[in-house]
């Protein structure tokens, strides 16, 4: 399992581009991989990071669907790493994620795809 973080705000790629841009990128490079998008509201709109999830081969797609400040976003990054390293398998990694930082999950609109 490979956990790759997708961050645009470096590029100045912002929004749904972002998603079609690097989609094309990757063509299927993110076979059988697990892609966060770790700037905010990135998953707002479902339909985005699904498209992306289909284009790029991705296993799964995770983000968040609302703003969220950088420290509480951060220290939940370093939540979702360990149990994506520990499980090994998104389902569990998820639900052990919801059930430790679940006041974290709603505040940031945390979305597994």
């Amino acid at each position: 399992m490979t956990f790759v973080d997708a961050c645009y705000a470096a590029r100045g790629i912002t929004g749904s581009k972002a998603h079609v841009v690097y989609a094309e990128q990757a063509q299927r490079s993110c076979n059988d991989k697990i892609v966060f998008f770790g700037s905010c509201s990135v998953a707002a709109d479902r339909h985005e990071p699904a498209r992306f999830k289909k284009h790029s081969g991705a296993s799964a797609v995770c983000g968040y669907t609302r703003e969220a400040d950088w420290t509480p976003s951060a220290a939940f990054d370093l939540l979702l790493l360990h149990a994506l390293a520990y499980y090994k398998n998104v389902p569990k990694a998820e639900r052990w994620v919801r059930k430790t930082a679940e006041r974290l999950c709603d505040h940031m609109g945390f979305a597994v795809l």
